[in-house]
């Protein structure tokens, strides 16, 4: 796949993450416990993880970096789209 096709791929479930609503369980396999995830929530994370993905393949010299400073490129990413997604909320 060439960068533009991935950087094309990565908008368009980007896009479709803001349509997904409500809440899911996620079950252990082993003792049946579970917890519930918000999606829009989860979904803003994912967000977040996508901006990063396309940062990556924007600009070949970022994969010099350090891992280190990759792992913080990546939770700012997130950090912002969760930061983002509460802001909309807040003016709702």
């Amino acid at each position: 796949m060439k960068h533009r096709d991935a950087q094309m791929t990565i908008k368009q479930v980007g896009t479709m993450t803001f349509l997904v609503e409500g809440s899911m369980t996620i079950l252990h396999k082993g003792d049946g416990t579970g917890f519930e995830v918000d999606m829009p929530s989860l979904m803003s994370i994912i967000r977040g993880v996508l901006v990063w993905c396309d940062d990556l393949l924007d600009d070949d010299t970022k994969n010099d970096l350090a891992p280190s400073e990759q792992l913080r490129k990546l939770l700012t990413s997130v950090g912002e789209s969760i930061a983002l997604d509460i802001e909309s909320d807040e003016t709702e």
